[in-house]
């Protein structure tokens, strides 16, 4: 009995060390100053987004219901 009890304490005990790691940290830390390959690619892909994600049409379309759904809101207050 007293040795489940102490097997059932380590692994509650792993389980709340599990949900403090991060989701992206990957490596430990003498290794994460290095970038991982991870952070790389959500790099590029952010830029491809932010830069050649959407046509201009798309953007002003975007904008603009931006600026209707703010209307809208305020007729609300």
């Amino acid at each position: 009995m007293k040795e489940r009890a102490d097997t059932e304490w380590k692994f509650a005990r792993s389980k709340l060390w599990i949900s403090y790691f991060e989701e992206g940290g990957t490596c430990p830390p003498p290794f994460n100053i290095i970038p991982a390959p991870k952070s790389l690619y959500y790099l590029l892909y952010w830029f491809y987004k932010k830069f050649c994600g959407q046509t201009k049409a798309a953007k002003k379309e975007h904008m603009r219901t931006i600026r209707v759904s703010r209307t809208e809101a305020h007729h609300f207050l």
